[in-house]
């Protein structure tokens, strides 16, 4: 999997990873291992933390999936676009079914018919960036203090709090160099 990620990394496409991973003792909310998970387990999970740690993958589910254990789990670079998942129980497995809904701008596909998350106000989506002023853009994230912004992000256990930090000060230098919509 990690050849086929490596190969597909220059083309910035979006990538999911779904499955049961059957790792009942990895603590999701704080990205640890539990001491009382045998040396395989321990391996298999670190193994697993280092793989998403790797291709910058967020793990979504955090509802049980089985019993009160997350075991089946979408891993995805795209955690942004995720609008709802659910896990819901069913008479056909002793696994819930898990489900994940997608948010698209239905704008940049008219023929997509269904219901779709309206875009946020301050979105990259009213933005026109093939007019923008790209140079001055690329100066200005150049002058941010990426230390300090980490720094005021702790702690993070999953880097959340960062990456949407880093969005929106990407965002904001955006709204300065680029006209809207």
């Amino acid at each position: 999997m990690q050849a086929f990620l490596d190969d597909k990394q220059e083309e910035n496409c979006e990538v999911y990873v779904t499955g049961d991973f059957n790792l009942p003792h990895l603590d999701w909310s704080t990205m640890t291992i539990s001491n009382t998970l045998g040396k395989t387990g321990k391996e298999s999970a670190m193994m697993l933390l280092d793989f998403m740690s790797k291709n910058f993958l967020s793990q979504v589910i955090h509802q049980p999936t089985r019993g009160n254990n997350i075991l089946d789990l979408v891993l995805t670079n795209r955690a942004h676009l995720i609008c709802e998942t659910k896990s819901t129980s069913t008479c056909l497995s002793d696994h819930n079914i898990v489900s994940v809904v997608l948010g698209y701008d239905a704008r940049r596909n008219a023929n997509y018919g269904h219901r779709v998350k309206e875009a946020e106000d301050f979105s990259y989506f009213n933005l026109n960036l093939m007019k923008a002023d790209l140079e001055q853009i690329n100066n200005d994230l150049k002058l941010v203090d990426w230390d300090y912004l980490f720094d005021i992000c702790q702690p993070d256990a999953d880097g959340s709090l960062f990456a949407e930090l880093i969005r929106l000060t990407v965002l904001q230098i955006c709204y300065m160099h680029a006209p809207t919509n």
